[in-house]
């Protein structure tokens, strides 16, 4: 069995609430990209601190230069809501915001 502090540590887990603290639940891991106008550090912080906050995102690399964003996450995040909400900072920043084709 794995300890609390283990399993924090495993990229794509969460300990479970119920029925004890030994559970553990993994969950597939995806990876989405967006294409973002970003042009500062300010707005790659932005759109770090949007994502992270979403259930499921494990990891969020943004590139400036590229204007792309790199989400690693697992099923419970979808590409819609992730797209939602990076949505509503673009409507406030007037920053591009659109799934990446690649």
């Amino acid at each position: 069995f794995w300890c609390d502090d283990c399993v924090s540590q495993i990229p794509g887990t969460k300990r479970a609430s119920y029925p004890g603290p030994w559970l553990i639940r993994t969950y597939k891991m995806a990876v989405t990209k967006f294409d973002v106008g970003m042009t500062c550090e300010g707005c790659a912080s932005a759109v770090k601190r949007i994502l992270g906050k979403v259930d499921g995102v494990t990891e969020v690399a943004t590139d400036v230069e590229a204007k792309t964003v790199v989400v690693t996450h697992s099923d419970a995040a979808t590409a819609e809501d992730m797209l939602a909400k990076l949505q509503k900072w673009s409507q406030a920043s007037g920053k591009s915001v659109a799934l990446s084709s690649d």
